[in-house]
């Protein structure tokens, strides 16, 4: 929580305990620029936040890379939350988390550009979303993200690790309220659904034009392909 610009946070190890909320919290009311964050490893205990959380206020340029978070007790948001910043990427990181939140969200309630959310891999053995781009709030948070890529992630849910449980809340890759995003080549095993495209709270559909899901592949998920409200979208070669 400091006025800066264009910060560069590499090859650091965060251990954090206590009771703290968050382990990154960047208050971009402050902060102009970029902010690039490579080869962290992180591995809290005890947060009531998200791990890694990026707040709405100034537009940032957020590139969160080869990042390992590994979670193991409680958290009550998102491992990796970012809200309102400029075409955010998130690629290449590693998730295990054993609580029940999401692994990577991305949303916006303005228009900030598409966003990258490429070759991750998030293991969860707990309930909950693993990759959620947009909010399933309401119409506030249209278009946050449109044209966005969802690409080439690896997803182990729930019913990976425990075939017995019985319920399973949590989308392998939830889009809501973003059009034209193209979500290929991921492989998601033991989630709730493997793709979800959403539009929320309203009687005529968003219309994609250049929306594409293809190329991936589920496994022992409770639904697989799931458009509501949405139009346009080609489902192919999943």
């Amino acid at each position: 929580n400091v006025a800066a610009t264009n910060f560069n946070i590499k090859y650091n190890y965060f251990k954090i305990s206590g009771g703290r909320s968050l382990s990154v919290h960047l208050d971009t009311s402050s902060l102009t620029g970029g902010y690039n964050w490579y080869y962290n490893t992180f591995r809290p205990t005890s947060l009531t936040g998200s791990c890694f959380y990026i707040a709405a206020g100034n537009a940032l340029t957020v590139d969160i890379q080869r990042n390992m978070f590994y979670i193991t007790d409680t958290l009550a948001e998102y491992v990796i939350n970012v809200i309102g910043q400029t075409t955010p990427i998130v690629n290449y990181n590693f998730i295990h988390t054993t609580v029940e939140n999401g692994g990577i969200q991305i949303a916006s309630q303005t228009v900030k550009g598409a966003a990258q959310i490429k070759y991750n891999t998030i293991c969860q053995p707990a309930d909950g979303g693993s990759i959620t781009l947009g909010s399933d709030a309401n119409n506030t948070w249209d278009n946050g993200h449109n044209g966005s890529q969802i690409i080439g992630n690896a997803i182990y849910g729930r019913w990976y690790y425990d075939p017995t449980q019985v319920t399973n809340s949590g989308h392998g890759i939830a889009i809501f309220n973003c059009i034209d995003v193209h979500c290929k080549y991921n492989y998601v095993n033991g989630a709730n659904h493997l793709v979800v495209y959403k539009a929320s709270d309203r009687a005529t559909a968003m219309v994609n034009t250049d929306a594409v899901c293809a190329y991936n592949i589920g496994i022992n998920n409770d639904g697989s392909l799931f458009p509501k409200t949405m139009s346009g979208v080609k489902f192919y070669n999943n």
